[in-house]
């Protein structure tokens, strides 16, 4: 078996792994150079979707050998950090995170999300579904879409112009009906 480490060249890896010619393309041209940076955007993004030219079929072989060699980079590694006594009468209390929307609201704005995306045009519901992952449950488009900052949003696969415009639209109205109905 070859050894693979962090400085493994994406050409030594294209070698070792198979990659296809596509992965291989896609990886030199976004600057994705070794393993470590292959890594390193999979630990921040948790996928390529959002890589230039990245289908569905790139994006798993990627994530498949992220996945594999994820132990090797160092935010997976384990640190070992000494706690101070507790007094054995402190019992510790974990504190729930507050919800900020009830599991009615999430329902009634994913349903809202859903007839909204239905009344798209053609290409922005398929850069959407991509995008999405065809989950257009509320969680997952508040945090893909409505907690974004508007320059990543611009960067999503397949988003020209006309469709960032519509994607604007589809937002704003979507924030309207958030605060229609949180603040009855």
């Amino acid at each position: 078996m070859d050894y693979v480490c962090l400085d493994t060249s994406i050409e030594q890896l294209s070698e070792i792994e198979g990659l296809s010619n596509r992965a291989f393309n896609i990886c030199k041209y976004n600057n994705l150079n070794n393993l470590f940076q292959i890594l390193d955007y999979y630990n921040s993004h948790g996928h390529f979707h959002d890589i230039r030219n990245c289908g569905l079929q790139t994006n798993n072989e990627l994530v498949q050998i992220s996945k594999k060699y994820r132990s090797l980079h160092h935010s997976n590694n384990v640190v070992h950090i000494e706690l101070p006594d507790l007094e054995p009468d402190s019992p510790l209390v974990e504190l729930p995170i507050p919800e900020k929307y009830t599991h009615l609201q999430k329902m009634i704005f994913s349903n809202f999300i859903n007839i909204k995306i239905s009344l798209l045009s053609v290409h922005l519901k398929n850069v959407l579904r991509k995008y999405l992952c065809d989950d257009y449950s509320f969680d997952t488009f508040e945090n893909l879409i409505l907690l974004n900052p508007e320059d990543k949003l611009r960067n999503i696969n397949g988003l020209g112009d006309k469709s960032f415009v519509e994607l604007k639209k589809l937002i704003d109205s979507v924030n309207e009906y958030i605060d229609t109905i949180t603040h009855r």
